[in-house]
């Protein structure tokens, strides 16, 4: 039985078509350009004909979107060092010697220590060293310290090594040091590409982005576009933590944890599970 469309109540629909027709929306009163999401949840847009305007599936290429759909992030590869070749200067992933200066101390909760996660160079200052320590004993995540440390001649030239020895001890993971980083360019996060694009959110358009060539690394990596247990990319990480083996820890069941940028400054850190 025909019904009457939304946008135009004297034209009607079956409701039996895949185009965005078969959801009411009938292809004249829209412009040129509009694209929406069929019955058949894929992508249409609407196409000028010679005397009527249509409805035509709309295809993208994932892989061949344009330059400021993607970015680059950073990868670490790593050597594992002993505790005794670690100088606390290194870019690392765990270890026992962090960079400390004189008159630092061991983060630390109710006399247990936070774990370190790993320092890592920041991407746009390479005199700046972040470091994470979270806690994974109790409520995992419930405390953290994340620090910027100026690596200047002073800092350096006051350099203390601390370890958290003299306190209860959480985890201490055997160092990994980062020789090098490798790029991998990624695309941005799916919001970012349904507003970049004009198009509504689809779940067509969701599975090209996980089959993507591009599509965002859920290791431990800097910068790119976060990946969490249960859904594509949908925000940007500073410092993005996976399991593995340099860091034998799980987030609750083999989950994935973020240091995010505050908006107005400074860090947070956050994490999900499956």
């Amino acid at each position: 039985m025909a019904q009457k469309c939304i946008n135009f109540g004297s034209l009607t629909y079956t409701g039996r078509e895949n185009s965005p027709l078969g959801l009411g929306y009938a292809p004249n009163p829209e412009f040129t350009g509009k694209i929406m999401n069929g019955k058949d949840n894929k992508l249409y847009i609407i196409k000028s004909g010679t005397k009527h305007k249509k409805w035509v599936k709309f295809d993208i290429d994932i892989d061949e979107l344009p330059d400021d759909c993607y970015h680059e992030a950073k990868i670490p590869n790593t050597t594992k060092i002993t505790s005794d070749e670690e100088t606390g200067l290194e870019e690392k992933i765990g270890g026992h010697k962090p960079f400390f200066v004189e008159g630092d101390i061991w983060p630390s909760v109710d006399g247990k220590a936070l774990t370190f996660f790993g320092q890592f160079k920041h991407p746009d200052n390479e005199k700046v060293l972040i470091q994470v320590f979270i806690n994974t004993f109790g409520d995992i995540g419930s405390e953290y310290e994340i620090m910027d440390i100026e690596l200047n001649e002073e800092n350096i030239k006051n350099q203390v090594i601390i370890t958290n020895n003299d306190l209860e001890n959480s985890e201490i993971f055997n160092a990994h040091k980062i020789n090098k980083y490798n790029l991998h360019t990624e695309l941005k996060p799916l919001s970012f590409l349904y507003k970049r694009l004009c198009i509504p959110e689809n779940s067509d358009f969701e599975k090209k982005y996980y089959d993507s060539n591009y599509y965002p690394r859920d290791s431990i990596k800097l910068n790119g576009t976060s990946i969490h247990c249960q859904s594509p990319g949908q925000s940007y990480n500073f410092i993005q933590i996976n399991e593995c083996n340099e860091l034998p820890f799980g987030w609750g069941d083999c989950g994935i944890a973020h240091v995010k940028k505050e908006k107005y400054g400074g860090y947070y850190f956050t994490w999900d599970c499956y």
